[in-house]
């Protein structure tokens, strides 16, 4: 039996988990999978570590062109630019040879929008996030004219594809009937996951923050408090970015703040496995925030730990409902009252919530999903 040629194509697919996560699930029997990324030329190591994990199980496809690092907005244009014409080239080319086009974020998207509109295929159109929400030197005008371009994109596609119900809202109830929705799970079972050699001191509460370090993580609040609840919580920070000078500063100077550097997910998972809770607060006056489904808030259910989050980021609905952690405004003191009254909660009980509200939220309901519209 001939095999089906499913693309799958995003600006990021080789930088974060969510497309290789839903190839790796495919039937490798019934499926050529084909992934299309833009090589910014900068990534580095991660980027050389995925093309050497994947490139053994998928075809791998790069758009290059030139320096393009994150976070550059309006002054990236040129670089985008090439990519869409790459990308609209390349598709194009070998869209006789595609069955099945999945399509993730907006400037993977748009410019094929009418290929994948005449596609005789299915096409499917992933919103893993909306790049007009982001902090970027992006003019509001321009982020306007990007929220109504969506809805092209919407048209065109035959399945409209979320992480979780709180992004509805941003679709139009004329295309509801296209949604489905695959999670942001660790597809990762628990003897995979890599304990860290740390020594944790049970007699204080555990905290962790794990990921990127920026600004609007609420990351400087905890390490401003830091001195306040030496004697009583132990913070540790893994990851990388803007505030890593401050947080290695700072771990040098006290003995309760640690910094661990950069984890695979596998490594992350272990770290949660060793601390009390997970510190997931972020800063809502962005808009990205406000609708935010971060990989991390899955990843503490499976190991049932409960988190702290700020009030309007979309998770705090589901923090409240489930009983499974902490909601604080986005606010210093606000951090600093449920740090000095963290002992009066009983712990235990939120990370059983956390754990029991895995089984709505685990990577097994979104397998379902994946293979009830891909095959």
């Amino acid at each position: 039996m001939k095999k089906k040629s499913i693309w799958f194509v995003w600006t990021a697919a080789l930088n974060t988990p969510r497309l290789t996560k839903i190839a790796e699930e495919l039937d490798k029997n019934k499926f050529e999978v084909t992934i299309v990324y833009w090589d910014r030329e900068f990534s580095g190591q991660g980027l050389e570590d995925s093309i050497k994990k994947f490139g053994n199980q998928f075809n791998l496809i790069s758009i290059k062109t030139g320096y393009a690092p994150y976070g550059k907005g309006i002054f990236s244009l040129g670089n985008r630019i090439k990519y869409s014409r790459g990308l609209k080239k390349l598709i194009k080319s070998n869209i006789n040879n595609i069955d099945l086009l999945y399509v993730c974020d907006f400037d993977s998207g748009f410019p094929i929008r009418n290929l994948m509109k005449n596609f005789k295929g299915i096409s499917y159109f992933d919103i893993a996030d909306y790049i007009e929400t982001f902090k970027s030197p992006i003019p509001s005008f321009l982020r306007k004219i990007i929220k109504k371009l969506y809805l092209k994109i919407y048209d065109a596609a035959s399945y409209i594809v979320l992480p979780d119900i709180n992004r509805l809202n941003n679709i139009p109830k004329k295309f509801h009937n296209k949604v489905k929705y695959i999670n942001n799970a660790p597809n990762i079972s628990l003897s995979d996951i890599e304990y860290l050699d740390i020594d944790i001191n049970k007699d204080k509460t555990n905290i962790a923050y794990y990921g990127g370090f920026s600004e609007e993580r609420g990351i400087d609040y905890l390490l401003d408090l830091a001195v306040e609840f030496g004697d009583r919580i132990d913070f540790y920070f893994a990851g990388w970015g803007q505030l890593q000078p401050k947080i290695e500063q700072i771990a040098g100077k006290y003995d309760n703040v640690h910094f661990i550097g950069k984890l695979t997910q596998n490594q992350a998972l272990g770290l949660l496995e060793k601390v009390d809770l997970s510190y997931i607060v972020y800063d809502p006056s962005f808009e990205h925030n406000q609708i935010a489904s971060p990989n991390k808030m899955f990843e503490a259910f499976m190991i049932g730990r409960p988190i702290i989050v700020a009030n309007n980021t979309s998770i705090d609905k589901i923090v409240e409902q489930k009983e499974c952690g902490f909601v604080v405004n986005y606010d210093l003191n606000e951090v600093r009252n449920l740090l000095k009254n963290i002992e009066s909660y009983d712990i235990k009980e939120l990370a059983d919530n956390a754990s029991k509200a895995y089984a709505e939220y685990s990577w097994e309901n979104s397998k379902k999903v994946i293979h009830e519209i891909i095959k």
